[in-house]
């Protein structure tokens, strides 16, 4: 093994690490966090889901600023002071006793993963992987799913035995040990890039300001297609499942992460990129509809919820796939956009949620809305493939 073939696997390895650790460990666990909270501090899901809200937004406005600080600090030690301020955070809010110690934990906590989630993450492969940068990105996201599916059931054991503030430190000690030395050493890729300069320039081809709008429009919608997944836990103990049988449920739509994650990144080098994301699309929404329709029973349940976890790569290498085709030459501006809008709507539709569920005592309107985004967004590819193929045809 040559040492750029070295490099780059172990540059995967590391990437793989990292988004098991913020994506999958941090924001995919949450949810099996959120009953054990609400009813040891006494207030509902929906004051307890805000904590979300309120990671998402803040990592959300927290990424324009990261992106320039790569410019000028070296990315390891970006990434790494990312992993202890999550673990401090972490920390934090293992001894909250109010919502706004939850909501400033969550601030701490987007702040700390958008360091060594999907944007560093990303630069770093699209700079290992120079052609066909989907299948490994595939894999990369796909991780989330697996640390996910593994750990959504010991969390649940782990809250069962010892308790939820237990259970949560443990959660930190996780990321001290597997994802603090990964992002230590973490390196680009030294070889030159043999369109630099016109990258760095920022030339090329100019994206139409329409193409920008229709792609944030569907941003907007994807991002909140997986806002179901921190109210699984609650949605399976709401229809009479016990806790160790809604870990379950997560662990089927962690499952489903990964292997929608490693299916659609093939799909993507080998088809339209478009029309491999609508089909992930269309996937969970039939999940959505099982959920909805006939959660009553354990086997449809977990279908439902692995079918549902299809959203995971719609949201992660669907957008990134979206982004290459509208932007271009572009990418990095215009992915850093379609990051924060997707952590905005995100973040503020996981806390409608909650305050939904409060209000209505169950999560049937909401999965209806879900079904109504996965529509409208199925509308909004459907519009760019159009104009791309246009495009190209000129």
């Amino acid at each position: 093994m040559n040492n750029e073939s070295r490099g780059k696997l172990l540059a995967l390895i590391r990437c793989c690490l990292c988004i098991g650790g913020s994506f999958g460990i941090v924001s995919n666990c949450m949810g099996i966090f959120f009953s054990p909270i609400s009813q040891d501090l006494q207030v509902g899901i929906g004051s307890v889901s805000v904590m979300v809200t309120f990671m998402g937004l803040a990592g959300a406005f927290f990424a324009p600023l990261f992106g320039r600080l790569t410019k000028t600090k070296p990315l390891n030690l970006l990434m790494s002071a990312g992993v202890v301020l999550t673990i401090a955070a972490v920390f934090f809010v293992s001894a909250a006793s109010a919502v706004w110690q939850l909501c400033l934990g969550g601030v701490l906590i987007g702040i700390g993963i958008q360091c060594f989630a999907a944007i560093p993450v990303t630069m770093v492969l699209r700079d290992w992987y120079r052609e066909k940068n989907g299948g490994v990105i595939g894999i990369a996201m796909g991780l989330s799913g697996v640390a996910g599916m593994f750990m959504n059931p010991v969390f649940s054991r782990l809250i069962t035995m010892f308790g939820w503030r237990i259970a949560y430190r443990i959660l930190a000690l996780i990321l001290a040990v597997l994802i603090l030395p990964c992002t230590l050493t973490m390196k680009m890729n030294p070889a030159p890039k043999a369109d630099a300069g016109s990258a760095s320039a920022g030339g090329g081809t100019v994206v139409p300001g329409a193409m920008k709008i229709t792609l944030f429009a569907a941003v907007i919608f994807i991002s909140m297609l997986v806002s179901m997944n921190p109210h699984l836990s609650a949605y399976a103990i709401d229809r009479g499942y016990t806790l160790e049988n809604s870990a379950m449920v997560l662990s089927a739509a962690m499952l489903a992460n990964v292997s929608f994650k490693l299916l659609h990144g093939f799909l993507a080098d080998h088809m339209d990129p478009i029309v491999s994301t609508m089909l992930m699309a269309l996937t969970g929404c039939a999940g959505t509809v099982i959920l909805l329709l006939f959660a009553g029973t354990r086997v449809m349940m977990l279908g439902g919820a692995f079918l549902y976890g299809a959203y995971f790569t719609v949201t992660t290498v669907g957008l990134t796939q979206l982004t290459q085709i509208v932007a271009k030459d572009q990418y990095t501006s215009v992915y850093s956009v379609v990051v924060m809008l997707n952590s905005i709507f995100y973040s503020l539709s996981v806390s409608l949620n909650g305050i939904l569920y409060d209000r209505t005592g169950a999560y049937q309107v909401v999965l209806l809305m879900i079904i109504a985004y996965a529509v409208l967004a199925l509308l909004l590819m459907t519009r760019i493939r159009s104009k791309s193929a246009a495009a190209e045809r000129l």
